[in-house]
């Protein structure tokens, strides 16, 4: 189990997969990097596969103070510089989302392809008050499996989830060893409320994938609408709501697939 310390108190846990390009993969809030599984043997033949886990979640351990998605997305450039790998197709889902965002602004000479899946300029209201509400659940001391019922109904589609499959979430997520804790979800939940891209998503100057589902009621499709525009970028949609990894993993897998061997300009105008 491989473990990095850098020099801001950050001992971050990655694995790394496959061989090829290098495709950085970043979770989003309160997932590890456990939440790409789905989709790792469709693209770990093609891509060499580097899983991390954020600060405040999974393995990973840190200095316990404030952190804001710049702080992550730096986690990530120095993870990358550690594993001497000077650039690479950068994947974000939801928070990871935000982070990618915000690292290819920084270091754009490090982003092969950006990938921003079920992500957002700025978390909707409505949304930051539904996982505010789970917050207050990790406050009151609820089990595991209370907190994944109340986000099941914001990450997955009606009827995707059968009474055998939330089962299997609950077993699991109780006897998960490495469960986020309330502090880790804290600090990771207000990083995102705060973060705005709105003042510098237009300069960005990267080749960019947007995917959107189609029923997500957390990162709306119109969000991803605009985020393309924003960016320039090539929009897909998928079927689904915001679980992509998940709910649809096999059409996720082909489109980053497709877009990352693809020859385009790195930034469209």
């Amino acid at each position: 189990m491989p473990f990095v310390k850098f020099d801001n108190d950050v001992n971050m846990y990655y694995e790394i997969h496959g061989k090829g390009e290098p495709m950085v993969m970043i979770n989003g809030l309160k997932a590890d990097h456990t939440g790409w599984a789905p989709t790792l043997d469709n693209l770990k033949e093609n891509y060499q596969i580097i899983l991390f886990d954020n600060r405040g979640t999974g393995q990973t351990t840190d200095d316990g103070k404030k952190f804001s998605i710049e702080d992550m997305a730096d986690d990530v450039k120095k993870l990358m510089t550690y594993l001497g790998i000077n650039s690479a197709h950068i994947v974000g889902h939801s928070l990871g989302g935000a982070i990618a965002q915000t690292f290819a602004h920084t270091y754009p000479e490090s982003v092969k392809k950006l990938f921003l899946c079920n992500t957002f300029i700025k978390f909707n209201d409505e949304a930051a008050e539904a996982f505010g509400h789970v917050l207050k659940l990790h406050q009151q001391g609820a089990r595991q499996s209370e907190i994944m019922d109340a986000i099941i109904p914001w990450v997955f589609i009606e009827g995707f989830v059968t009474e055998s499959l939330r089962q299997i979430i609950h077993e699991t997520s109780n006897a998960n060893p490495y469960a986020q804790t309330c502090d880790g979800y804290q600090r990771q939940y207000e990083a995102l409320v705060e973060f705005d891209s709105n003042k510098w998503i237009d300069q960005l100057c990267v080749s960019t994938i947007v995917i959107g589902s189609e029923k997500d009621i957390t990162a709306l499709p119109e969000e991803s609408t605009e985020l393309a525009h924003r960016t320039r970028a090539i929009l897909e949609m998928l079927p689904g709501a915001h679980a992509s990894a998940v709910e649809q993993a096999e059409a996720l897998s082909r489109l980053v697939n497709y877009h990352a061997s693809s020859c385009q300009h790195a930034c469209r105008a």
